[in-house]
């Protein structure tokens, strides 16, 4: 299978990558930066792990960098795992209103135009995909100082849920799985 991550080049997306490729996919990575851990995988795993550094704020750009110019419609799309993101902390008495709007663009307008058109490569070809969008647990509890935050990733399972409904009747699946940190162990929960 040929699979999508965004936020590939270290932590949990790094870790998504090395699973699917453990399991013999193809997986085609987008980030902002080409890190030394990614480019010991590339080596590991050559001819099936693509790398293409992309600033995932220009929402209006990812068509032609990544459908266009990186994955195209000749490689048939059965996943894409959305793990960037863009984290804005402050109180919202602190709001600034530029650092907010870029945080929307990354982990919400974004994740819309690439989820957009990973379906439509999946309905080109005919294929039964999964859309994976990684959340936070700050979208369900309250935490000082990551209200925009939450709110950003709570529009993005929004998002999910809606998108699933409407493409959930041709098989694709759309998920939106969600982190928070406890001490020293992470925990994931799918909506």
């Amino acid at each position: 299978m040929n699979i999508l991550v965004t936020g590939c080049s270290r932590g949990v997306g790094l870790e998504i990558c090395k699973v699917f490729l453990e399991q013999c996919h193809v997986v085609y990575g987008v980030a902002r930066s080409h890190t030394e851990e990614f480019k010991a995988l590339e080596a590991e795993y050559a001819g099936k792990l693509f790398f293409k550094s992309v600033d995932l704020s220009d929402s209006e750009g990812v068509r032609k960098a990544i459908f266009k110019e990186f994955v195209g419609n000749k490689i048939v799309l059965h996943a894409y795992v959305n793990n960037a993101a863009m984290a804005y902390d402050d109180i919202v008495t602190n709001l600034n209103l530029d650092r907010l709007k870029a945080m929307y663009d990354v982990n919400v307008f974004t994740p819309m135009m690439m989820t957009k058109y990973a379906i439509r490569n999946m309905l080109l070809h005919h294929t039964r995909g999964a859309i994976v969008h990684i959340s936070s647990i700050s979208a369900h509890t309250g935490y000082k100082g990551l209200a925009m935050y939450a709110a950003s990733k709570g529009a993005l399972e929004a998002f999910s849920k809606d998108t699933a409904r409407e493409w959930g009747w041709l098989r694709h699946s759309l998920e939106c799985c969600s982190s928070g940190i406890y001490g020293d162990h992470h925990e994931f929960n799918a909506y």
